[in-house]
């Protein structure tokens, strides 16, 4: 099995990659599974890594039935943990 679960898109600051260009790329490199895991980090002191999560997996949900049978699209997170944000991760 050919997998790749730590892939940064244009959800997380830290890339400008379009989900599915990073799609495209995995299959064309024989990839069965793939995992996104953008950056979700509510204390970080720059704007652009928190997730705006409907959009995140009403958009992933998506790209997972557009290339059903393809390669299985998992969906994750990068969570920044703080000990002080330690209950809202576990809403999140």
């Amino acid at each position: 099995m050919k997998t790749d679960f730590h892939m940064h898109t244009k959800f997380s600051k830290d890339s400008d990659a379009s989900l599915e260009t990073m799609i495209e790329a995995a299959i064309s490199h024989g990839l069965d599974t793939i995992c996104i895991t953008d950056h979700h980090d509510e204390d970080f002191t720059e704007e652009g890594f928190v997730i705006d999560f409907e959009k995140y997996f009403l958009t992933l949900q998506e790209l997972q039935k557009k290339y059903k049978g393809q390669i299985n699209i998992r969906i994750g997170m990068e969570y920044g943990l703080q000990p002080h944000l330690g209950e809202r991760c576990k809403e999140v």
